[in-house]
């Protein structure tokens, strides 16, 4: 028999000051590294071929949504209070969905690419 005892989860501590601390932190590492990767693949634009459009759609998809965090942080900062109107909400929810679809698709279009070029011994051609 079990005996030990399992304390419920502080919400607020983790929706109010862990959960912002956590986007903070994505936001910045995110919006550096994705500057970076964007502005990398743009000097070697030529080098890399057809797959270029698929990693920068991808990596516009992902901006998209860390453009969205500072007003997240800011909702989970106010105690879960949304301050910017009801149409900008909604506005965030969509690029967060358009984010996770987007993202999944160009991956998924990604690995398709990488699959047919390495099972057709295409990898070196210009596609």
């Amino acid at each position: 028999m079990n005996t030990s005892t399992c304390t419920r989860p502080n919400k607020k501590l983790f929706e109010h000051t862990i959960l912002p601390t956590l986007y903070i932190l994505v936001f910045v590492v995110g919006l550096i590294l994705n500057v970076w990767g964007m502005k990398s693949l743009l000097h070697n634009w030529k080098k890399l071929w057809s797959i270029n459009v698929l990693v920068l759609n991808l990596g516009l998809a992902d901006m998209l949504y860390l453009l969205t965090l500072p007003f997240l942080i800011v909702y989970y900062l106010q105690g879960n209070k949304w301050i910017f109107g009801e149409g900008f909400c909604k506005v965030t929810r969509f690029c967060f969905n358009l984010n996770l679809y987007g993202s999944i698709g160009f991956l998924t279009c990604i690995s398709v690419y990488r699959l047919h070029s390495s099972v057709s011994g295409a990898s070196g051609e210009k596609g």
